[in-house]
Parts: C-alpha cells; sequence; structure tokens
C-alpha cells in the first residue's frame, strides 16, 4: 500500500513538473540554436558593431561622447559580460544574448498562468518559439525583452514595496538597454496604472504606484546625471534618435517626381505596417498582425467588464499585457520585422490563444469545442514548423544553409582571435585570414587602421593597431556626422603615414577625412599605395589594402 502511494504521489509529482519541464526544454534548445546562429552567422556589420560597444568601453572611452553607443548604455556592459565570461570572440556576444533570450520563454510562460492554464501556457511558449527560436544578432531589442518581462513577473505576483522599487528598476533597465523603446514600455504602464486608479483601488494602489515607479526613475536619473556631467547628453541624442534612426518617427512616401516626403504620425505607420504584414506577410507576420488587433479587442472586453464592475485579477493581467504587447509594435515602426515584433509584443500571443480558448468553449458540444480549438492549433504548429529553419522566411534574414552544415568544409580562420568559433566556407575564411596577414604585415611599421568598408570585424582583426573612426565601418552618413569631431585625429595620421587603409576596388575611397561636400569621393590620399588585393566573397569588388608610400 505504502509503495503504491510512493508511486502515486510520484506519478502526481512528474505531471505537476512535467509542464515546466518541456518550458525548460524549449529554452535550452533556443540556447542552442543561438549558438549555432553565432557560428554560422555570416552579417560582419551588425555584430562587429555590437563588439566594438565593448572593447571601447573596455579601453576607457566613454559611452557617446567617444564611442559610438547608439542602441542602449545597459548594451555595452551585456557585451562585455559576454566577452569576459566566454572569452574574447564574436561567437560570445551571440552566447549572451541567446541567454537573455532564452530565459524570456520561461518567464513568459509563468506570466501565462495569469490567465491560462498550464498547458495552454506550454503551447503559446511554443508557438512563440516557432515563430522566433533563436536570436538572429546580438540586438539590444533582446535585452529589452528580458528586462521588461522580468519586471512585469515581480509586479504581477506580488505587491511588497521592495519588490514593487525591484520591478521599476528592471523597467528602467529594459529602457536603457534599448532607449527607443521607451515609447513602447512606459506609456502602457503608466496607462494601466491610471485606468484601474480611477476605476477602483483594488487592483493597484497609490504606494504600488509610487514605489514602482521610484525604482524606474532612479536609474534614469542616474543615466541622465551622467550625459549632463560629461557633456553627452547631444551626443546621446544624436546616436540614439538621428544617427540610425533616422526613420524611427517618420513614414516615408515617394511622391510623383520620387523624391521622399516624410510625415511624423506614429499610429499611421504602426497600422501600415500592421495591415501590410496581414496582407502580404507569411505567416508569421500574418500572426502577429491578427494578434495586435486581438489585443485591442480583448482590451474593450476587459475595459467593460471594469465599468460594469466585473473585473477579476485575470482581467488586471490581460489589460496590462495586453497593452504591453500593443504598445510593443511601435518597436518596429522604422522596420517592420519578427524579430523586433517578437522581442516587444510576444505575450500578444498568450492572448490570442486565450481568445480562441474562450471561443471555442461556444461550441454545442464538448466535441465540438475540443475541435474547434485542436484543428487551428495543430495547423498553426505544422505550418511553423514546416519552415523553422534551412528556407527563406521573414523570421530570419540568413536561413542556415543545410548543404553546407553537412558537408564538413566549413572552418573557422586560422589566428583571428575575433573569429574564433565561427564557421566560414572556405573562400570567406580565407578572405580573413588574408586581412589578418595584411595587418601583421605592416604591425612594426603603422599603429592605426582605417577601414572604408561596411565590415565591422577588420578594425579588430589584430589587436595590434588602433581604429581611427568613432564607428568601426565607414558609412558616408555616418562619416559625415563624426566629421568635425574625427578631423584632429585623422588628419595627422594620415598626413603622416601612420595607418593601414581598406576599402573597396572599384568603388574608390569615400572622402571621409576631407572638407568636400557630402557624396564626394576621391582616390586614396596621394601619400598612399594600394599593396593588396583580396577577393571578397560577399561582392563589393575586391578589398583592397593601402599602406603610406615611404
Amino acid at each position: 500500500m505504502t509503495l503504491m502511494n510512493n508511486l502515486q504521489l510520484n506519478v502526481s509529482r512528474f505531471k505537476v513538473a512535467l509542464p515546466v519541464l518541456v518550458i525548460l526544454c524549449i529554452s535550452v534548445t533556443s540556447l542552442v540554436f543561438s549558438i549555432f546562429e553565432s557560428k554560422l552567422n555570416q552579417d560582419s556589420h551588425h555584430w562587429g558593431l555590437m563588439y566594438s560597444m565593448a572593447v571601447d568601453i573596455l579601453g576607457g572611452l566613454r559611452p557617446y561622447l567617444q564611442s559610438l553607443n547608439p542602441y542602449g548604455i545597459l548594451a555595452s556592459p551585456i557585451n562585455i559580460l559576454g566577452l569576459k565570461i566566454f572569452g574574447n570572440h564574436i561567437v560570445s556576444l551571440g552566447i549572451i544574448y541567446g541567454i537573455l533570450y532564452s530565459t524570456s520563454f520561461i518567464i513568459i510562460y509563468f506570466l501565462l498562468l495569469k490567465f491560462l492554464d498550464k498547458w495552454l501556457s506550454v503551447f503559446s511558449v511554443l508557438l512563440i518559439f516557432l515563430i522566433h527560436g533563436h536570436i538572429i544578432a546580438p540586438w539590444p531589442n533582446y535585452a529589452y525583452y528580458a528586462f521588461l518581462l522580468l519586471s512585469l513577473l515581480l509586479f504581477t505576483y506580488s505587491k511588497k514595496p521592495f519588490i514593487l522599487f525591484l520591478s521599476g528598476l528592471l523597467m528602467a533597465c529594459s529602457v536603457l538597454a534599448r532607449s527607443t523603446s521607451f515609447i513602447a514600455a512606459l506609456p502602457p504602464v503608466f496607462i494601466y496604472f491610471l485606468i484601474l486608479y480611477i476605476g477602483g483601488k483594488k487592483f493597484v494602489a497609490r504606494k504600488d504606484i509610487i514605489f514602482f515607479t521610484t525604482g524606474l526613475v532612479l536609474p534614469l536619473f542616474v543615466f541622465l546625471f551622467y550625459l549632463i556631467s560629461t557633456s553627452s547628453f547631444q551626443s546621446w541624442s544624436f546616436q540614439t534618435f538621428q544617427l540610425f534612426s533616422v526613420r524611427f518617427f517618420s513614414i516615408e512616401l515617394k511622391s510623383q517626381d520620387t523624391s521622399f516626403v516624410k510625415y511624423p504620425i506614429f499610429f499611421f505607420v504602426l497600422i501600415k505596417n500592421i495591415v501590410r504584414g496581414l496582407i502580404f506577410g507569411d505567416l508569421r507576420m500574418k500572426l502577429y498582425s491578427f494578434a495586435f488587433f486581438n489585443n485591442l479587442v480583448i482590451t474593450w472586453v476587459v475595459l467593460a467588464r471594469l465599468k460594469k464592475g466585473k473585473f477579476g485579477s485575470e482581467d488586471s493581467s490581460l489589460l496590462l499585457f495586453c497593452l504591453i504587447s500593443s504598445f510593443g509594435y511601435l518597436t518596429a515602426l522604422h522596420d517592420y520585422q519578427i524579430f523586433r515584433v517578437q522581442s516587444s509584443a510576444a505575450l500578444g500571443i498568450g492572448v490570442l490563444i486565450y481568445s480562441l480558448n474562450q471561443l471555442s468553449g461556444l461550441a454545442s458540444t464538448r466535441r465540438t469545442r475540443v475541435l474547434a480549438f485542436i484543428i487551428p492549433c495543430s495547423f498553426l504548429v505544422a505550418s511553423l514548423s514546416s519552415n523553422f529553419q534551412f528556407v527563406p522566411q521573414s523570421s530570419y534574414f540568413e536561413p542556415w544553409n543545410l548543404n553546407s552544415i553537412l558537408s564538413g568544409t566549413l572552418r573557422e580562420p586560422q589566428n583571428v582571435e575575433i573569429l574564433e568559433g565561427k564557421l566560414f566556407e572556405e573562400e570567406r575564411a580565407n578572405y580573413y585570414e588574408e586581412i589578418s596577414h595584411s595587418l601583421d604585415e605592416y604591425s612594426n611599421q603603422l599603429k592605426f587602421v582605417v577601414n572604408l568598408t561596411e565590415n565591422s570585424f577588420i578594425p579588430f582583426i589584430s589587436s595590434e593597431y588602433k581604429r581611427v573612426q568613432v564607428a568601426p565601418f565607414f558609412a558616408l552618413s555616418t562619416a559625415e556626422s563624426f566629421r568635425e569631431s574625427e578631423k584632429a585625429r585623422y588628419e595627422p595620421i594620415l598626413k603622416n603615414g601612420q595607418a593601414i587603409l581598406f576599402g573597396y576596388e572599384g568603388y574608390k575611397f569615400e572622402q571621409f577625412y576631407s572638407g568636400n561636400t557630402p557624396g564626394s569621393t576621391t582616390e586614396i590620399p596621394e601619400n598612399y599605395k594600394v599593396v593588396k588585393s583580396i577577393e571578397n566573397p560577399g561582392g563589393n569588388g575586391k578589398l583592397v589594402v593601402a599602406v603610406p608610400k615611404n
């Protein structure tokens, strides 16, 4: 009898633990895939930029005033943490962001338990995973959402003053990880406070708002004090809202003369993107577009319940998550892409499953109710699974090449520390080795490197050189933006022949170091000569290496 009781007890415990075990499996799988992505991804521009944000701070440069940090002040410490824990390699950045993103699946599960049962929460997380299963770059969007979700978890599960303060602190961290996300994170929270405070103090008290807001405001004031005390406010504002986010607060429409006209209308851009995704997007785009409108419907239903006095704790969570998810789409104003929406509005998928479950419950018989829920859910899982990887879809810019992976020909470049663990085709691996050899050849003669390409890896392939430019890559708009601040450095360096230059053959070297008008080009400086041309597997012509003539 005792043995039977123990067996039943163990079975009971296993049933209780099974949903959490499934979620842990999803989380670990996401992390493993993120590590694979870190090894296989060919994007040198964005990954190198995030690497530079770490090494610049480690090198003693001040954020914004002396270095490029266009996304969020907390992105640099996160990047540094990755390099310190996992090694001074590009892959390390992917691992640390993979950990943050994979943790998000676990947090989402516990948040969805506020209005879904365990297995519906598991199913929702599975869908979210199938929509976008791993990181595509070490992008601060993933850190932003991890902090935001953790903030919501603390807020919804406890009203103790310290927990509310910590929740606000984590909300501030989400904004500091991705500065432009403030329009997606802060308004919905305070709208939620306002609605519930006006509707009744049962679910949110004044002291709750005060403790949360104190935790939120303190880190933001500390950051503001840093900007003012170091005279970095203008640089922060420029890098955050202008340099790479020119279209963040605008929509571009072609007129009859093919010129571009900008209309700074937030919600027009938002609705345009969502409707376009609903009509022309693939299943992933359609799901998120449909989830947005579902958020609006559920918000209206919940508000109606509040007005009638039938508002419960489940409704409180639904209202908060719908607001957070709806505003989350604002992070994708400038580029409506799955990874941006997923890392700001994934809770909306759980709300969508809630709606489907409620609608299926209206069926007249149990069998009909089950079929009304199972059939569409089975279709979603089958469809999303069929193109999860290896084929083009909206979630990944560069799907993995199965033939290359299975061929066994991928390898990492030799003697290039930052690219340890990266896997490239033979010609691309040779490309980076040639760059490394060129840098080694002149390391005893030259001290600086000028990179006139979009490849952000080049300045860091050798640790013997210092970077002249603020940005690790070259783009004409970026060069023009930093012309005055860089002028005092690069003019004597080039005049005295102290730098090695990299650029593309046939495109001419952009005249970033002269006083010419934007868009002008010139050949390399007169006191320089081209000493090597390297076949570039990424196109753009051959990569040429130039050094001083004498």
